[in-house]
């Protein structure tokens, strides 16, 4: 369950377009969306299938609650469980309108593309499937866990054509745009420190409040377990909620700054090599970080050219597809509705 909270938050949606790329996605009654609908609909009452509320609209399309549970219903069933338990309304709005705007935006950027022609072959789509994973659904058993949810592979199909027609859109838009200059590399090259460090953390988003004080007081014991001397290894391992660095002690190397929030960044690249911080709450939990080591690049300029150039060219494209999306959601205009 925790690593599949953690491949939602940190991963790119996989959403395209509904079915009915005008209209958000109309619930039919006995569908298996609608059932758990339904099951929503009893602790949350906006979410009821028969409302079928509008989330966000514009000129071309709407997105609907229908259009997220389907989205929670087979991609995040994990999440759909743990929100159902932890009954928290303004926490599930937040999730709802979060999955809302990255529909909405696939539904923009999906237009904008096919109004470019944008188009792929099937030979990459069918080459696209065969290394599509589900979380947690075995290849094999993929065929039978769509047909539990009302899917057939064709609806996988869609998605990928959806995303890969916009990837393509995106790459064509901004090719040459966000070329690194030689001075920009140096820059970035002069400016690379990183740290080795440890992380601790407890995810407390989505959470109740009962859960919300019980997580809060657990880092607080692991916070006085180290003040004691417990190992930091072996409570990263026992506890954290990163999944993907636990196992090793709650290892990472090589952060720089941005891989965390602002808020992090400032009090971490503070600390002194062997430091431990106080408990850092943000946006997605509780953190705790020891500093194995600050590090300096050391190695000559032109035997890493490459590797900043490329750091330095992400960061552009980043920014440049941020506007190019700013755009595009102008012209659409698209606003936001409030759920009651």
């Amino acid at each position: 369950m925790k690593k599949l909270f953690l491949f939602f938050l940190i991963q790119f949606f996989f959403i395209g377009c509904s079915e009915n790329k005008g209209l958000g996605i109309k619930l039919e009654p006995k569908t298996p969306t609608y059932k758990v609908a339904m099951q929503l609909s009893k602790i949350y009452p906006f979410l009821d299938p028969g409302k079928n509320s509008v989330l966000i609209k514009s000129k071309s399309f709407t997105v609907t609650t229908g259009d997220v549970i389907e989205e929670l219903n087979v991609f995040f069933p994990t999440i759909l469980k743990k929100i159902m338990e932890e009954k928290n309304s303004n926490e599930v709005k937040k999730l709802i309108y979060s999955i809302a705007e990255k529909i909405a935006k696939s539904k923009i950027y999906l237009k904008a593309a096919e109004s470019k022609k944008i188009t792929v072959t099937a030979k990459v789509i069918d080459s696209l499937l065969l290394k599509f994973r589900l979380a947690n659904v075995k290849p094999e058993n993929l065929k039978a866990y769509l047909k539990s949810k009302g899917k057939t592979i064709e609806f996988i199909k869609r998605k990928i054509t959806n995303n890969e027609i916009i990837k393509t859109f995106i790459n064509k838009e901004l090719k040459g745009k966000f070329t690194a200059t030689p001075e920009e590399v140096k820059s970035a090259y002069n400016n690379s420190e990183y740290l080795n460090l440890q992380h601790i953390f407890i995810y407390t988003n989505y959470s109740n409040k009962e859960n919300r004080n019980a997580k809060i007081n657990l880092m607080n014991r692991i916070k006085n377990m180290l003040k004691e001397k417990f190992s930091f290894t072996e409570l990263a391992k026992k506890y954290s909620d990163d999944v993907a660095t636990a196992k090793y002690g709650g290892i990472i190397k090589g952060v720089r700054k941005g891989k965390f929030s602002k808020k992090i960044d400032d009090i971490i690249f503070k600390l002194q090599d062997n430091d431990e911080s106080e408990i850092i709450e943000s946006g997605s939990g509780l953190h705790l970080f020891r500093i194995i080591k600050h590090v300096k690049e050391t190695r000559s300029l032109n035997s890493v050219y490459k590797v900043y150039k490329s750091q330095v060219e992400m960061k552009k494209r980043i920014i440049e597809e941020k506007k190019l999306f700013g755009k595009l959601k102008e012209k659409e205009k698209p606003i936001v509705e409030q759920l009651k």
